[in-house]
């Protein structure tokens, strides 16, 4: 584990995106991946992986219709099957101490079952929309109707059947979904001066995380503020089909600040579990505030 541990988090927030959703999917539904307009944008395959526990051994049928536009089946590069002894005990050793604290009584209980459904893929076909993210909660949704629990290990998340349903299935239903749910912010509490913000979950958008550095966090009263927001600002544009390169310059209108990222391409790194940009929030060059030329300076 790196210096930063997930058991250090001070929160674990879903992404409020900075998107319209409801306006692009308004013009193409689930197409609105490629919005950002560039079709040769560099990526790489998303990876989805969840459990549901104590689902019986007889595979359940997909009960529920899907929205129009959305057809039932399984994603390229998805499987579905029952966990090894082998992953059991990885879970428990990678995950437990964290999910113990956090869920209690309803990990425990999870943990315990026989059967661990685990509906994954580390190379799913993407055709430039979120379906197969869609299509997956579905399938999830499925077992999860006749299972315990739901386990999100990319994102450190446990829920009841009934949580699963309404945060994430029904939302698909209704057509109000929204993927930056399907990702979480995380920020630790410092032992020094720094404070990092880092994301989890981007690998299912075929999308780097994100760590955002700040070395003088303590000294700001609304430090989590500002590295929520820039993260989401960050994250947001990946969602919607942007990709932050290694050197790429992200501008933050609000400081007037240029920053330069680096992409770190381990898709095994040991917190992240994906390739991640690193942006350090204070070394940034400073740009002219348009502002300035129409009020004046403050000399």
């Amino acid at each position: 584990m790196s210096e930063f541990s997930i058991t250090e988090g001070k929160y674990l927030l879903n992404f409020a995106c900075d998107y319209d959703f409801d306006e692009i999917m308004q013009r193409d539904w689930w197409g609105f991946r490629s919005w950002q307009g560039d079709a040769d944008v560099k990526g790489y395959p998303p990876a989805l992986e969840y459990v549901v526990f104590g689902v019986p051994k007889d595979a359940p049928e997909i009960s529920c219709g899907a929205p129009e536009g959305l057809e039932i089946g399984v994603p390229e590069g998805l499987e579905i099957g029952f966990a090894s002894a082998e992953y059991k005990e990885k879970i428990q050793r990678d995950l437990g101490d964290f999910m113990s604290k956090r869920y209690g009584d309803l990990w425990l209980n999870a943990i315990k079952v026989e059967n661990w459904t685990v509906i994954s893929g580390e190379k799913i076909k993407d055709d430039k929309t979120l379906k197969y993210l869609a299509i997956t909660v579905g399938i999830v949704e499925a077992y999860a109707e006749k299972g315990t629990a739901v386990l999100d290990p990319m994102t450190y998340r446990l829920f009841t059947p009934e949580e699963w349903r309404e945060k994430f299935f029904l939302p698909i239903r209704s057509r109000t979904f929204d993927p930056c749910a399907h990702a979480v912010i995380i920020i630790n509490k410092p032992r020094d001066k720094t404070k990092r913000a880092r994301t989890l979950g981007m690998r299912k958008f075929g999308r780097p995380d994100l760590e955002l550095i700040d070395d003088y966090g303590d000294t700001w009263e609304t430090a989590d503020k500002f590295l929520i927001e820039f993260a989401n600002r960050i994250m947001s544009f990946q969602v919607c089909g942007g990709f932050v390169e290694n050197g790429g310059e992200i501008e933050d209108d609000y400081q007037f600040c240029i920053f330069k990222a680096v992409l770190d391409e381990n898709l095994n790194d040991e917190f992240f579990h994906n390739m991640h940009i690193t942006v350090n929030y204070n070394k940034c060059r400073y740009v002219d505030n348009p502002w300035i030329g129409a009020m004046g300076s403050k000399e």
